[in-house]
C-alpha cells in the first residue's frame, strides 16, 4: 500500500505548489532610451542620471506595454517609464512616458514630478498618482489617454484633502464624474496597500496594515455615500507585513508578505491564504500586476546579487478586478467575467482530474504487480520446500542401504557338541 499512499500525499502537496513564473527580462542596471549619446553623457556629468539609484516601485500593463513608476531620487531623470513586452533584448531600455518633455522641469509642476501608484483601466487610460515635491509642487492625479499618449485629466489635490505633512491615517477619494476629491477618516488606519473588490460585487476596500500584520476592509457603499468617518473590519491575520495588493476579476486577493513571498486568498470564502510565489532573497517590495491576456507579472529586486532586477510572468487565466462587468465609455459591457476564461477553468479542472486518475491508476497497477510478484515468489519458495521434504534423496544419505538382518555362520558341529558335553560334566 506504500506506493499508493506516497502518490496521494505527493498529489496533495503538489496541488499547493507555487505558480510557474518564467523570467522575461533581467537587469543589472537600468538604462534609458536617450535622445542622443550627448544627452546621456550630460545627464551623467550633471548628476541627473545615476543608474544605481533607479528603483521601480509600482507596475502596470496595457496591451504590449509595461509601465513602471520609479522612486524619485537625485540621479533618476524620469519617474514614469514604459517598455515593450516584446522587446528583443533581455535587458530593454526604459522610455519616459509619454516623452522626455513631460518629465519634471524644475519650475514646472504641471509635469510628472514623482510618479507613485499607477493603474490602467479597461478603456486604455493610465491613472498615475504624483507625489509632487515638498518644496514647490502639490500632489496630483494624472490620467493619460494611452491611445493618444496625452494627458486627459490632471487633478490637483487641495491642501484640505492631501497636505505635504502626509499621514497614512486617512483615505482620499476621487470622483471622476464630479472631478473632485475628499478625505475619509478611518479608525486606526495606517496602510501600505489597498485593493478594491471586483466590479460586479464592489462592496469592500481592502487595506493592509503597515505597522501590524492585519488585513481589514471598509465599506464601499459608505464611502460613496459620503461618510467621513469609517470603521475598519478585520478579516484576517497575514502573519507578515504587506506592501502591495491586487485583486482579480474572480475576487482573489494577491498580496506580498515581508518582501519574500506572494500569497492569494479567495475573498468569497473565509480567510485562508495560499502561497503562489517565494523569493527569499528580495529585499525590496515585490511588484505584481495583471495584463489583459490572463498573465500575472512579477518584479523582484535585489541589492546583494545579480541580476539586480528580474521581471517574470506566469499564465493564470484571469484579468484584474476592473474587468468584471466593466462598462466602457459607450455604456455597454466590455467584459463580463469572460466565458472564455470560465471554459478554460472547466477544461483545466477536467484535465487535472484526468491526470490525477491516470497517476492513481498507474500507482495501483504498480502496487498490484508488486503484490503479484511477492505472491509468485512465495509460491515458488513453498514448492521448493515441499520438494525438499518429499524427495527421498533429500532425507537419506547417498550410500547403499544397511541390511535389516545379517546371516551368521553356524559353528562346526563338533565344537558345539564338545561344549554341551563339558557343560554336563
Amino acid at each position: 500500500m506504500a506506493p499508493l499512499y506516497f502518490l496521494i500525499v505527493y498529489l496533495l502537496c503538489a496541488s499547493a505548489t507555487t505558480l510557474d513564473f518564467k523570467s522575461v527580462f533581467e537587469w543589472n542596471s537600468f538604462e534609458f532610451n536617450w535622445t542622443s549619446e550627448d544627452s546621456r553623457e550630460k545627464a551623467v556629468k550633471d548628476g541627473r542620471y545615476k543608474p544605481e539609484k533607479i528603483e521601480p516601485r509600482f507596475l502596470a500593463l496595457h496591451e504590449g506595454k509595461i509601465f513602471l513608476s520609479l522612486s524619485k531620487q537625485n540621479g533618476v531623470p524620469a519617474t514614469l517609464v514604459w517598455l515593450s513586452t516584446d522587446a528583443s533584448s533581455t535587458s530593454p531600455t526604459l522610455n519616459p512616458y509619454p516623452s522626455w518633455p513631460n518629465q519634471q522641469e524644475k519650475t514646472n509642476c504641471d509635469k510628472i514630478v514623482s510618479a507613485r501608484g499607477i493603474e490602467v483601466d479597461t478603456i486604455g487610460r493610465l491613472w498615475a498618482l504624483d507625489d509632487g515635491s515638498e518644496e514647490d509642487c502639490s500632489p496630483k492625479l494624472v490620467i493619460f489617454n494611452l491611445t493618444k499618449n496625452s494627458v486627459e485629466l490632471s487633478h490637483l489635490f487641495p491642501d484640505s484633502t492631501v497636505s505635504l505633512s502626509f499621514s497614512c491615517r486617512y483615505l482620499v477619494v476621487f470622483s471622476l464624474r464630479e472631478k473632485k476629491s475628499w478625505r475619509v477618516e478611518a479608525q486606526k488606519i495606517r496602510s501600505n496597500a489597498i485593493a478594491l473588490s471586483p466590479m460586479n460585487r464592489r462592496r469592500h476596500l481592502y487595506l493592509s496594515g503597515s505597522d501590524r500584520r492585519d488585513l481589514s476592509t471598509v465599506s464601499i457603499p459608505e464611502i460613496r455615500a459620503g461618510e467621513k468617518n469609517l470603521s475598519l473590519t478585520s478579516v484576517g491575520n497575514t502573519t507578515g507585513l504587506t506592501n502591495r495588493m491586487i485583486m482579480d476579476e474572480r475576487g482573489n486577493l494577491y498580496f506580498d508578505l515581508s518582501l519574500k513571498s506572494v500569497v492569494w486568498w479567495d475573498t468569497n470564502r473565509p480567510f485562508n491564504k495560499e502561497q503562489i510565489y517565494e523569493e527569499g532573497r528580495s529585499n525590496r517590495p515585490l511588484l505584481f500586476a495583471f495584463d489583459t491576456n490572463g498573465n500575472l507579472w512579477l518584479m523582484a529586486q535585489f541589492t546583494d546579487q545579480t541580476p539586480k532586477s528580474r521581471l517574470s510572468r506566469a499564465a493564470i487565466g484571469v484579468k484584474n478586478y476592473l474587468y468584471n462587468a466593466s462598462i466602457d465609455s459607450s455604456g455597454t459591457s466590455k467584459y463580463v467575467n469572460g466565458k472564455k476564461h470560465q471554459d478554460l477553468l472547466v477544461l483545466n479542472i477536467i484535465l487535472s482530474i484526468w491526470n490525477v486518475f491516470n497517476l492513481i491508476s498507474t500507482a495501483f497497477q504498480i502496487y498490484w504487480f508488486h503484490r503479484m510478484k511477492k505472491w509468485q515468489d512465495s509460491i515458488a519458495e513453498t514448492e521448493t520446500e515441499g520438494d525438499q521434504i518429499f524427495r527421498p534423496s533429500a532425507i537419506l544419505p547417498n550410500k547403499p542401504p544397511e541390511p535389516i538382518y545379517e546371516e551368521i555362520d553356524s559353528a562346526p558341529y563338533s565344537s558345539m557338541q564338545n561344549t554341551i558335553v563339558k557343560s554336563k560334566m
